[in-house]
Formats: structure tokens, sequence, C-alpha cells
């Protein structure tokens, strides 16, 4: 057996540093957003700053500033994070149910419970758009719509598995078309509960109340119409 060439072991660990150097880059990465949920968890968004921010995570300021330009680089970053968390969750609720019309109200449960069990990270979605116009206004935006993707890709997979069980009725259409509207239906659905954006929403209307109506609106829109003498689908609990 011939023994390896210097140039071969020369590649073997360069590549092997490199894997290293980026396993530390986003362990590193990862601290930093850690302690920036924390810092806005506990103080709010209005006080995180990059000072905090490196002394919670034990970093320097210098190394945090070689991840993140600035605050609002962390506020996408946080939200980016908080989107993988919202779309695992609508996928982990859709796979308990075993029709397309019942993974949807799953899907619209879970997003719901997300803002109640995740409320910094929800923020995190809501102040990311007026930041994300922000920054279209000067040609850097980066628009939540574009990041919400793997919410997208959810319901479309539960539209079309609904199309194919015959839950959902397939006038409903394209399933990714079909995805992208109710995924701005969801979220603002969200942002009303959570009373943000809405003066309906200040007068204390809660989430829950929401909830039914709009499962409601959606099983109108997209379930199959029962055949003559067929019972009418029925909402879980």
């Amino acid at each position: 057996m011939s023994r390896p060439s210097a140039k071969q072991n020369w590649n073997f660990h360069g590549g092997d540093l490199a894997e290293r150097r980026a396993e530390e880059k986003m362990r590193r990465r990862t601290e930093v957003l850690n302690a920036a949920e924390i810092i806005a968890g506990a103080d709010g968004w209005d006080a995180l700053t990059i000072v905090k921010v490196a002394r919670r995570a034990r970093l320097s300021r210098a190394l945090v500033y070689l991840y993140f330009r600035d605050k609002g680089d962390l506020l996408l970053g946080i939200r980016d994070r908080a989107i993988e968390m919202l779309a695992r969750q609508m996928a982990e609720a859709a796979a308990q149910e075993a029709t397309g019309i019942l993974q949807l109200q799953a899907v619209v449960r879970a997003s719901a419970a997300f803002v109640e069990s995740h409320g910094i990270h929800f923020d995190a979605l809501l102040r990311s758009e007026i930041l994300s116009l922000e920054r279209a206004s000067r040609g850097s935006g980066d628009f939540l719509g574009s990041k919400g993707e793997p919410c997208r890709r959810v319901l479309a997979k539960v539209i079309a598995a609904g199309v194919i069980d015959g839950s959902i009725g397939a006038g409903v259409g394209d399933p990714r078309v079909a995805a992208a509207v109710l995924w701005r239906f969801i979220y603002g659905l969200l942002q009303l509960g959570a009373g943000r954006t809405s003066p309906v929403a200040r007068k204390s209307t809660a989430l829950r109340p929401l909830l039914g109506q709009a499962l409601e609106l959606i099983r109108n829109s997209v379930a199959r119409a029962p055949t003559v003498g067929s019972a009418a689908p029925v909402l879980p609990a």
C-alpha cells in the first residue's frame, strides 16, 4: 500500500481545519443569537445593544460585529431562526392528522400556539418586517415574504395531500399558490391576535376567539363540498 503524498496530507488536514473553523463560526454565531434572545426576552428589544450581547455571550464586541453588523442584523438572525422553528412546529402538528383538511387546521392551531409559547420569536417576525421595509427603501431589503418559504412549503404539502385524499377540493388550484395566500392569511391572523397591528386587536381581542372563526373560514374555502346525502366534515374540538 502506497503512503499518501505530502500534498495529499496537506489537503486532508487543510480540509479538516476548514471544517473545524466553519463549525466554530457556527457555534459562535449561535451563542450570539442565544444571548440576544435572552436579553430581548428579559428587557425588551429596545434595551438590546451589541455591548450587552457581547457581555452576555462572553465575547468581545469586535467578535460579535464579525457575525452581525448591527442590532438590525441580530433581529434578522432571530427572525430566520423563528421561521424555522415555526415551520417545524407546523410540520409536526400536521403529521399527527390523517387527512389534508385536518392537517391544515392543525397547522393553524400550531401557528397560534407558537405565538403563545414563543413570544420573543414572533415579536422578531413582526419587527423584522418593518426593518426589511426600511432597508428596502435603501436597496438592501430582506422581506419576510421570501424568508417565509419553509412555512409555505409545509402548507403546500398539506394542501396537496388534501387534494389527493379528497378532503380538500381540487378547485383550490396550485397548492403552492394557495399556500402563499394562506400563509399571509395565517400570519395576519397571528398579528391581529397578538394585538400588534389593528385598533380592533388593541381592544383586547385575543387570539383564541379568532382561531375558531379562522378555522371555519379556511374549511369553507378549501374543503371539498360534500356529496348529496353525506355529512359535512366535522371540525375537531
